[in-house]
C-alpha cells in the first residue's frame, strides 16, 4: 500500500529491510527434530518500526519462508505461494508500514510473480483502534484492503479474531481475479482455483439454511455453467444477505432468546454485531470452478473466534456451537483449516491450558486438512510436523509464507 507524505521513510525502510533479507536469509527456525535432513527448511526475518512515532512498536511482525514442505502440503505443487499471518493489533497506518517491509522480502525470497499470485490467509485479530492500547479497549474493524491490493493476482481469506468487529463490507469484500469472496464462512469451506489457467474461472455462491426458507432461490443466470451443490433449499446472494441484516424477524429473535445471560446482554448492547454473526452463522458457502476437467483447487475451511461461555457475535461462540462449527468442517473434504483459536500441540502442556485447545487439536488430526493455519496465542515453533501430511502454523504476529514446489524453490534451497 502506499502512505501519502511518507516517500522519505519508505525509501529508508526499503533499503533496511533488503539489508535485513540478506542478512537473516540463513538462519532457520526447526519446527520439528530432523526437518533440515528431510529437506524443510524456514528462514526467518525481522522487520522494523521506522515511522519515528512516540510509541514505537516493540514487537514487529517476523518474515519466516518454509521451503521444502510440498511433501506434507500437496497444494505446493500446484505453483502457488501461501502466506498465512494473523494478530498484528496495531493501527492500518502502522501495518501498512511493516507490510512494505515484507513485501520486499516476500518478492525477494518467491519472486515477484508468485507473490502477485498468493493465496493469504488471515487468521484473525487484524485491527486495533490505538497502537498504545492493549486488549479489549483496542477492538476495531479490521481493513485488510491495503492487504488485498498489494497482490492484485492473488486471493485474500480472512476471519474474524476475539478482537475484531464485523462490519458490513467485508461481505462485500471480493477477490478481483477468482471473484471469491474474501470473508471466510463460519462452519463452512470454499475452494480457491490454484493454476493459473483457473483463477478467472471460480465463482460462488452463498446458500442459506433452512431456516431461512423464505428466501427465494435464484437461477443461474451468469451464463458460466456453474453446479453449485445445494445443501438447503434456499438460497441467496450476498447482496441480499447484506439487506437482510437490516431487517428483524422471527429467526433472528428466537436465536438470541437461546443465549445465555451474558450472551443477551452483549446482544442488546451491540445489536449490529449480533445481526451480522447471526446472518453469517447461517450461511454455507460454496465455491466451485467452471473448468470442464478436473482442476485442482484448495479447499479452506474456517471457524471465527474463540470458544467461550458465552456469545460475543463472532469474537466469541458459545462453547458447544464451536465445536458443533469445527465438527462440520472437519468432517468435510477440506485440504486446509483455519482458526484463530489455537491448539495444544506436544510440549505445550504447560503453557496452554484448558480443553479446548487440546480439542481443536484433535478435530484437525482426524480431518483430511493437511494444514491448520491459527493465531491467537504466540508460541514456538512457528511450523510444526506432527505427523506425515499433517502440519501446523502458528502466524501469531509472523507472515509465514510457504513456497511452492518449483525451479526457484530448489534453486533456493541449494544457496
Amino acid at each position: 500500500c502506499t502512505l501519502k507524505g511518507r516517500r522519505r521513510e519508505t525509501q529508508s525502510s526499503t533499503k533496511l529491510a533488503r539489508q535485513a533479507q540478506k542478512r537473516h536469509e540463513r538462519k532457520r527456525l526447526g519446527g520439528m527434530n530432523g526437518m533440515e535432513e528431510r529437506g524443510e527448511k524456514i528462514y526467518s526475518m525481522p522487520l522494523y518500526d521506522m515511522r519515528g512515532a512516540k510509541h514505537k512498536i516493540r514487537h514487529p511482525p517476523r518474515v519466516h519462508i518454509a521451503r521444502g514442505y510440498h511433501r506434507h502440503l500437496h497444494f505446493l505443487n500446484e505453483g502457488r505461494a501461501v502466506i498465512c499471518i494473523s494478530d498484528w493489533q496495531y493501527e492500518t497506518e502502522t501495518q501498512c508500514h511493516f507490510w512494505e517491509q515484507a513485501a520486499i522480502v516476500l518478492t525477494a525470497e518467491l519472486g515477484e510473480e508468485l507473490f502477485e499470485r498468493a493465496i493469504v490467509l488471515v487468521a484473525g485479530d487484524m485491527a486495533s483502534s490505538n497502537n498504545e492500547v492493549l486488549g479489549r479497549a483496542s477492538d476495531d474493524v479490521p481493513n485488510i484492503q491495503w492487504l488485498r491490493d498489494s497482490i492484485p493476482q492473488g486471493d485474500v481469506f480472512m476471519l474474524y479474531g476475539n478482537h475484531d468487529d464485523m462490519d458490513e463490507s467485508h461481505f462485500r469484500m471480493v477477490n478481483p481475479s477468482s471473484e471469491l469472496h474474501c470473508l471466510l464462512p463460519h462452519g463452512g469451506s470454499i475452494e480457491a482455483p490454484l493454476r493459473k489457467s483457473d483463477i478467472t474461472k471460480a465463482k460462488r455462491d452463498c446458500t442459506e439454511v433452512a431456516s431461512l426458507s423464505s428466501a427465494t432461490s435464484p437461477s443461474d443466470e451468469s451464463g458460466y455453467g456453474i453446479e453449485v451443490s445445494r445443501t438447503n433449499e434456499a438460497q441467496k446472494s450476498r447482496s441480499d444477505v447484506v439487506e437482510g441484516m437490516k431487517k428483524e424477524n422471527k429467526t433472528t429473535s428466537r436465536k438470541r432468546q437461546n443465549r445465555t445471560k451474558k450472551g443477551k446482554q452483549w446482544s442488546k448492547q451491540n445489536p449490529a454485531q449480533a445481526r451480522m454473526a447471526n446472518f453469517i452463522g447461517e450461511l454455507d458457502c460454496i465455491s466451485t470452478s467452471t473448468a470442464k476437467n478436473a482442476e485442482p483447487t484448495l479447499r479452506i475451511g474456517a471457524v471465527h473466534g474463540i470458544p467461550s461461555s458465552h456469545d460475543q457475535g463472532l469474537k466469541k461462540i458459545e462453547r458447544e456451537q464451536y465445536f458443533e462449527a469445527l465438527n462440520g468442517v472437519c468432517s468435510s473434504p477440506i485440504d486446509v483449516l483455519v482458526t484463530h483459536s489455537n491448539p495444544r500441540l506436544p510440549g505445550h502442556e504447560g503453557r496452554v491450558h484448558g480443553d479446548d485447545a487440546p480439542r481443536i487439536l484433535d478435530e484437525f488430526l482426524r480431518s483430511a486438512a493437511s494444514l491448520h493455519v491459527h493465531g491467537h496465542m504466540h508460541t514456538d515453533p512457528v511450523v510444526s510436523v506432527l505427523a506425515e501430511g499433517k502440519v501446523v502454523v502458528n502466524s501469531d504476529c509472523r507472515i509465514v509464507a510457504f513456497a511452492p514446489a518449483n525451479k526457484r524453490t530448489d534453486s533456493c534451497d541449494k544457496r
